[in-house]
């Protein structure tokens, strides 16, 4: 009999549509996730594998676009 994958971990930041969800470059435990409420999850799977560890409005929900981003500041180079 053929064995399905099963999920490792299942999320569900938000009851509407998810936009975008960014790894971060610097940090590979983390990620964001946005979603059509104009809010930002930031998961820590280092922290926690299953809730985000802040939760944010980032826009109103009127906007059509979403966006996450997940950098470090430490990563940021001074010119």
């Amino acid at each position: 009999m053929l064995k399905l994958p099963r999920a490792v971990v299942v999320m569900e930041p938000s009851n509407t549509y998810l936009f975008d969800v960014k790894w971060s470059p610097a940090r590979p435990l983390v990620f964001a996730v946005a979603d059509a409420a104009g809010f930002i999850h930031i998961y820590d799977l280092g922290v926690d594998r299953v809730a985000p560890v802040v939760s944010f409005q980032a826009s109103s929900s009127n906007s059509n676009s979403k966006s996450a981003s997940v950098n470090n500041p430490q990563d940021k180079k001074e010119n």
